[in-house]
Order: structure tokens, then C-alpha cells, then sequence
């Protein structure tokens, strides 16, 4: 599928699925029908789309996702190039957590893919407070050196490598799981008690196979 870097001001913003349960697996998910016939269901794909994923998941606030947007219109091929590594980020990170998912080691040649996106990422992470507490933030010093224009676009995939690095890090990783669907593909990290999570989402996938089911028993009785 081709993809569109230019920001589309008239198009209404893809509603992201964020059932993953850490912003990596969601952005993992912005391909759909990973295991089915064709057409995949790509969500990534214009450079709005990667900054509207940020807003959507908290990563970016509006004013921060306005300011690239702009600076995209500026620079439209930067935005086509942050859009492929967006893209080659993500499908490292499927490679990664798949692997996972299946019980096997993750491929060096996948870990590095991350490891190219989660160095620049740090460079730009820092510690604030607020209130009692601390945080993580992220500084755009090209923006307050040289205005919003040399926003970097990049900006939205520091949280995404630098989620990834937090769940490789301290989650349990044999409860990274894939949606039990035949079509969908999409992986979530299991926080059920008992590891009974089956489906990314039992309102779509969970229904689709009690329908396919019913279906089914209906056929057999007749």
C-alpha cells in the first residue's frame, strides 16, 4: 500500500484500538489482518497519522501535535522519511514481541532495529516534576533553538522505542500474547490473573468467533 506523508487537514483521525496494554504492542497493532488474505489494514499511512497515534495514546499533547504538523507541512520529505522509520520501527517490534509471544528469542537483526530508534530516544528523555511526583518528559531543543519548524519528527516514536525498551525490561514477558483469531494478528500483554486472556478485544475478535461458533452449531443441527 502506498503511503501518503502529507497531512490531510479534511480527513477525520483513525480511532487507534489500544487494548494492547503498553503503547509498543498498540503501535505493533496499527496493521490489522496481519494473519489473513489480503488487503492488510494499514492505519499508518500519511506522517498525521503517526502523530495522531502519539496524541491518542497521551504521548503528545495538542498544542505539541499541532506545532508538527506544521513542521511536517514544511518539510514533507522529512515527514515521508520519519513515516518509513515509523513503519520499520513498528514491524521490528512485531518481529520482537511475536517471537516472544510463540515462546522463541527475538532475531538480533529486530532487536536492533529498536536499539536504532531507542538512541535517539534517550538523548531526548528526561526527568521533571509534578507535584509530588517525577516523570518522564521529552525536550525538543531545535524547537526552542530554532522554532517549531525544526520540530523533529521523529518526536513520536521516542515514547513507542522507549516503551518497548520498559516492557523488554521489567514486564513478564511470557504474558506478551496474540489474539486467537485467524485474521488478526494483534498482540496484547496479559495482566488476567489467571493468563485467560484470549483476544485482543472480546467486543470484536472474542464476538466475531461466538458468531462463527453459533453459526457453526446452527449448520451441524440442521
Amino acid at each position: 500500500m502506498s503511503r501518503n506523508p502529507a497531512i490531510d487537514e479534511g480527513a477525520r483521525p483513525y480511532a487507534f484500538e489500544l487494548s494492547g496494554g503498553a503503547p509498543c504492542l498498540d503501535f505493533v497493532n496499527t496493521l490489522g489482518n496481519r494473519l489473513g488474505p489480503e488487503p492488510l489494514e494499514e492505519h499508518m499511512e500519511r506522517y498525521e497519522d503517526v502523530i495522531e497515534f502519539a496524541r491518542q495514546t497521551g504521548a503528545l499533547g495538542d498544542s505539541a501535535a499541532e506545532t508538527l504538523r506544521a513542521a511536517a507541512r514544511a518539510r514533507p520529505a522529512d515527514a515521508a522519511r520519519a513515516l518509513e522509520r515509523a513503519i520499520a520501527l513498528r514491524e521490528s517490534l512485531h518481529a520482537i514481541f511475536d517471537a516472544l509471544a510463540a515462546g522463541e528469542r527475538p532475531a538480533e537483526a529486530d532487536l536492533a532495529g529498536l536499539n536504532e530508534e531507542l538512541a535517539p530516544a534517550l538523548a531526548h528523555a528526561r526527568l521533571e516534576k509534578r507535584g509530588e511526583r517525577y516523570a518522564l518528559a521529552w525536550e525538543d531543543p531545535r524547537v526552542a533553538a530554532e522554532g517549531s519548524g525544526a520540530a523533529p519528527l521523529d518526536r513520536p516514536l521516542w515514547p513507542i522505542a522507549h516503551s518497548a525498551m520498559e516492557l523488554l525490561l521489567e514486564a513478564d514477558l511470557s504474558r506478551i500474547g496474540e489474539c486467537e483469531s485467524d485474521t488478526c494478528g494483534f498482540l496484547f500483554l496479559d495482566t488476567t490473573r489467571n493468563r485467560s486472556r484470549r483476544w485482543c478485544d472480546t467486543r470484536i475478535c472474542g464476538n466475531r468467533a461466538r458468531v462463527r461458533r453459533h453459526r457453526r452449531r446452527m449448520a451441524e443441527g440442521e
